[in-house]
C-alpha cells in the first residue's frame, strides 16, 4: 500500500522542475526576443496561464485525503 502524500511529493518535485525550465524559457524570450511590448505581453500571459493553472490544481488537490493508501499493485494478486 502506497499512501497518496507520494504522489503528492512527486507533483511538488515535477512542480520545482518545470518552474526553473519556466524560468529559464522566460528569460530566453525576454533577452534574446524580439524587443517590444509583445514581448513582455506574451511572457506575462504566460506567467499568468501557468500561475491560473497551477493555483486551480491546488485548490482541486485540498479536497483529496492525502491519508488514504491505494494498492496499486491489487491485479496481481488476480492471478
Amino acid at each position: 500500500m502506497i499512501s497518496l502524500y507520494v504522489f503528492l511529493i512527486a507533483w511538488l518535485v515535477f512542480l520545482g522542475l518545470y518552474t526553473i525550465m519556466l524560468l529559464l524559457s522566460a528569460l530566453q524570450l525576454l533577452r534574446f526576443g524580439v524587443s517590444g511590448a509583445g514581448t513582455y505581453l506574451a511572457t506575462l500571459v504566460f506567467f499568468v496561464g501557468v500561475i491560473l493553472v497551477v493555483v486551480g490544481t491546488g485548490a482541486m488537490l485540498r479536497s483529496v485525503d492525502w491519508q488514504q493508501q491505494i494498492n496499486l499493485f491489487s491485479w496481481i494478486n488476480a492471478f
